[in-house]
């Protein structure tokens, strides 16, 4: 009995500190809130730029489009995912300080080194700047520095994935763009098989060649 009692109570023990570290972790995270961590306002925001270890991405708004500027290469971007890293960082909530020790910060991945920077500007005037590091164990928070502060926090939501993507995922995928009330008629050219779409005065007629056997057909309107 005694054998079986020892072990017991060595389980016991451990649960009791883990269950004890927990509620401590816990609190560490959720005693303190500070909303809106970088004092930004979404509508200020014209220029993004993105540092990590193995890419530097930049990002500018021009003519109501947002471009992507990799090394010499400026392409569309994505305006969906430029406009959530927006919403991230305008609304970014921060806990309590985690630490204060700057030989931790590689820990966390806020150092300058495997930290990915992410700067934020008003034309040429830097309204902010932050450091994303790894996301916590929950997956739940990341932990983020301010550059030249000693102070790393847990920010809420598994921010660093929004902010670290493939360089593909960036980019503006669409092929073409049309506003459909601008389209008259469609054709489409299968060698023999060619048909072709066009608009009447209320309704769309489909034929082929030489398109004088028409009739009306509902359905391509509602797809257009």
């Amino acid at each position: 009995m005694k054998r079986l009692a020892v072990p017991a109570v060595i389980l016991i023990v451990i649960a009791v500190v883990w269950i004890i570290q927990s509620r401590l972790e816990h609190k560490r995270i959720t005693g303190r809130t500070v909303d809106n961590f970088l004092e930004l306002n979404a509508e200020d925001i014209n220029r993004i730029e993105i540092k990590s270890p193995h890419d530097t991405l930049i990002f500018g708004l021009d003519g109501g489009h947002w471009y992507l500027t990799m090394d010499t290469t400026r392409r569309r971007a994505d305006s969906m995912s430029v406009y959530s890293i927006i919403k991230i960082a305008a609304e970014m909530k921060v806990g309590n300080i985690i630490s204060q020790n700057p030989e931790r910060q590689r820990d966390f991945m806020v150092d300058d080194i495997a930290g990915t920077l992410v700067q934020i500007f008003r034309d040429d005037r830097m309204l902010s700047e932050i450091i994303i590091g790894k996301p916590s164990n929950d997956y739940s928070h990341t932990y983020v520095r301010k550059p030249g502060s000693e102070e790393v926090y847990l920010a809420e939501g598994p921010i660093s994935y929004a902010f670290v993507r493939p360089k593909t995922q960036w980019l503006d995928k669409t092929i073409f763009s049309f506003f459909p009330g601008t389209i008259n008629s469609v054709e489409f050219d299968y060698g023999k098989n060619a048909l072709k779409i066009w608009r009447g005065d209320s309704v769309w007629y489909k034929g082929s060649p030489p398109y004088r056997d028409s009739s009306v057909t509902d359905s391509i309107k509602t797809d257009l």
